[in-house]
């Protein structure tokens, strides 16, 4: 007798019934937990001081960001910015801003940021000076809150280990490199680019951390990219004086580390004493300053308002910082814009708004240059919280004003070169 042979497509076809059977099972359970419920608001805190000496670049700061938050909760469907097209976060939770005052003193942010955590916030911006950034900084990694810095560019931070603070302007170092990058193109044009001089503050009671690792990127990337240096020359009451020391010097360039307008200034009469024998080149925390005189000086910053002048979505900013504000956009309100809208994103692109998946959130942003304001390679931050992306421009001062000259792509006029 011969056996019939059950295919297995039989058993297959028995065995799908079943199969959608636990399918639809699995989805109706689904079905009956819905998703937790998205708040109507979420709120960032802002560090800056409000009151106190440096109140008016505190005022800067919470417009910079009260602009960026109203970017986020109202539609601009012709800016071309991350979430301007819509009304708020993960279709619509609105972004709020609570202010902490520092007053720039750095015994009252961590109750600042405590505060504003424990009423709700679930990440910090903040734009205040290098020794508010560092208590901050311990600040936050107690708390497990992310703190994005629109300000400090101190490379110290990357050997401190705190990894809740997350600096999304260039590094004092990624400064030198791009001021190393225009003297060895310079002296690849022929041009006698020698040996560095470089300028500092005179000493302090207390010394000053970034002054001495922006002293030591020049020696080392200088020697790298075989330029001679020497000797260190020193800012003092009498300018003459130093006019005498850099021309005795006979530099190819002279570098200016500076902490203070008036080193600034300092640096721009300079530029103008030794023009026609060395090019004057301002790095350091005050560089970006607007510097007074008629000189050549050279500076290195990470937002220029010429660059915003000529570009698309920055001078769509401008122009909304100037409606509202009537007063125009400077590189603070930039900064601090550039760094809530950084905060916005991760919110969006978090898996809830607790302060860890926000912080991981953080962690992992990428933001192409076409999306931000800055004339930067986009946003991403590395290992140590630093934005490896961003990269300072060079500016020179003119007749009318700082005009870009460095990097060529993003020049709008040529360099003056002694």
């Amino acid at each position: 007798m011969q056996r019939s042979i059950r295919r297995p497509s039989v058993i297959i076809g028995a065995l799908v019934p079943v199969l959608l059977a636990a399918v639809a099972g699995c989805t109706s359970n689904n079905k009956s937990t819905p998703p937790p419920a998205l708040p109507s608001t979420v709120t960032i805190g802002l560090l800056t001081p409000k009151t106190g000496a440096a109140a008016a670049t505190g005022l800067e700061a919470i417009r910079g960001a009260e602009l960026a938050v109203d970017v986020v909760n109202s539609p601009y469907p012709n800016l071309p910015l991350p979430l301007a097209a819509d009304s708020g976060l993960h279709g619509g939770v609105q972004l709020a801003l609570a202010v902490g005052d520092t007053q720039g003193a750095p015994e009252r942010v961590e109750e600042q940021a405590s505060t504003l955590v424990d009423d709700g916030a679930v990440g910090l911006v903040m734009a205040d000076d290098l020794a508010v950034a560092k208590s901050a900084s311990r600040q936050v990694d107690i708390s497990g809150v992310a703190l994005i810095d629109a300000t400090s560019t101190a490379d110290l931070f990357s050997d401190l280990n705190h990894t809740g603070h997350f600096r999304i302007a260039p590094s004092d170092r990624a400064a030198v490199q791009t001021i190393m990058r225009l003297l060895y193109r310079q002296r690849a044009t022929g041009l006698p680019v020698g040996r560095i001089v470089t300028v500092v503050p005179a000493a302090k009671a207390t010394p000053d951390d970034e002054v001495q690792s922006i002293r030591e990127s020049i020696g080392d990337l200088a020697q790298a990219d075989d330029f001679g240096t020497g000797p260190e020359l020193t800012f003092n009451a009498d300018t003459t004086d130093l006019v005498t020391a850099v021309n005795g010097a006979k530099p190819g360039a002279v570098v200016a580390v500076v902490t203070t307008p008036q080193e600034l200034t300092a640096a721009s009469q300079l530029a103008v004493a030794v023009r026609g024998a060395a090019p004057v080149i301002a790095v350091g925390p005050a560089a970006s300053g607007a510097a007074t005189g008629s000189g050549t000086l050279l500076h290195t910053v990470s937002w220029s308002a010429a660059y915003a002048a000529r570009s698309p979505v920055a001078a769509q900013v401008a122009q909304l910082y100037q409606q509202r504000y009537a007063t125009s956009l400077t590189a603070v309100a930039a900064s601090a814009f550039t760094a809530t809208m950084a905060m916005a994103m991760s919110l969006d692109n978090a898996k809830s708004f607790g302060i860890s998946d926000v912080r991981a959130a953080v962690q992992q942003l990428t933001v192409p240059a076409t999306q931000t304001i800055m004339p930067w390679n986009g946003i991403h931050f590395d290992g140590t919280g630093g934005n490896q992306l961003a990269l300072p421009i060079i500016e020179q001062q003119t007749a009318s004003g700082f005009q870009v000259v460095y990097p060529n792509e993003l020049a709008a006029i040529k360099i003056v070169w002694p």
